[in-house]
Parts: C-alpha cells; structure tokens; sequence
C-alpha cells in the first residue's frame, strides 16, 4: 500500500482482496463469500484468497498486502434513531468514524462494501468525505440482502475486470454501479470523484 497517488485513479491492474468481519454469526456469510469469491475466480479476476477476520487487528494485517480493491463483508446497523451507523469486525461494533481513523489507509483504493444498513450520510462522511479511508465507495443504500450481494459483487468486478489494466477510473466505476445496480434492487450507491 506504499502507492499514495489520489489523483482520481486508482492503479490498476484489478487485483481483488475479500476480507470477511461477520464472524459467520448468521450462518449464511462465510458462505456467501466464498461464493463471490469463486464466481469471481471462475471469471478469471484476479482474487486474493478471502481472509475472514475476527478483530480489528486481523483486519488490519488483512489489508497490509498488495490490492486496488477491497470487497468488505460485514455486519452493519444504526443504533435505532442514531445518526451514527457501526460495523462489526467479529463480536465488536465500531463506529465508521473510528474505522476510518485507525490507520487503515486506503486513499488510492476501490472498496465495496457488502454490509447490511451500510450507505448512510454517516457512512458517506466517515469514509469517503475522510481523505484517509478510501478514494471510491461502492455500498448499498439499504439492507443488502446474501442474494443481491451474490448477484452484484461478481457481476461487477467482473464488469471492471477488462477496463482495469492500468488504473480502475472513477467514471467506469460509477457507470458500473448504476449499470449493475438493478442486479441488487436498486440499492447500490458509488461514492467518490
């Protein structure tokens, strides 16, 4: 991750970590990731091995490898009638302001997101508004459902695949999203330049 260049482009080629903070807890999650994962691989993206982390320091470590792209599985929810939405790297619920001070640094990177209750304006200026956490955000406006996310995620990092060799632009991503979104009802969102 020593590549800091946030010009509006993240270098490509496509090269895909899945890191996985469900913790499994309602039985369908790991499932569902090695599901992307080997619809992905079948495709011929380029994926990392998933990595399924249970603290924050296994996620950290998970994400201390070469990538452009990170797919993060999680558990997420707003407190009811919060402002502030949390995910969960194992047991723990942590704020996405918290997350994104934590020394992840993902500036030249695309990440997705596939967390239930994930888009939210708290979401929005935690990660993407931050200038530390990631240069673009793909994630659901909604509850995100284990079909949906088996229907999007592949179809578009598989649609990336061949307009990545060199960098993954911003305008291919958003067009992707909103291509490809029908696949997940509609409620997927692209955040960045």
């Amino acid at each position: 991750m020593s590549d800091q260049d946030i010009s509006g482009a993240t270098p490509g080629p496509l090269k895909l970590l899945i890191v996985d903070t469900t913790g499994d807890r309602g039985g369908f999650e790991h499932a569902t990731t090695l599901k992307i994962h080997k619809a992905l691989s079948d495709a011929g993206v380029d994926v990392l091995a998933p990595v399924f982390a249970s603290s924050m320091a296994d996620f950290l470590k998970a994400t201390d490898q070469e990538f452009s792209a990170l797919l993060w599985v999680a558990h997420g929810a707003a407190p009811k009638g919060a402002t502030v939405s949390r995910v969960s790297i194992g047991a723990t619920p942590y704020a996405w302001q918290l997350i994104a001070n934590s020394g992840l640094n993902l500036t030249n990177k695309l990440v997705a997101l596939c967390v239930c209750s994930a888009g939210n304006d708290d979401m929005t200026i935690s990660i993407q508004k931050s200038d530390v956490f990631a240069l673009m955000t793909v994630a659901s406006s909604v509850t995100l459902g284990a079909d949906e996310a088996l229907r999007f995620f592949p179809a578009f990092f598989q649609k990336l695949n061949p307009t990545s060799i060199a960098t993954i632009e911003p305008l291919l991503v958003k067009e992707a999203v909103e291509e490809l979104s029908n696949l997940a009802g509609n409620k997927m969102r692209y955040f960045g330049p």
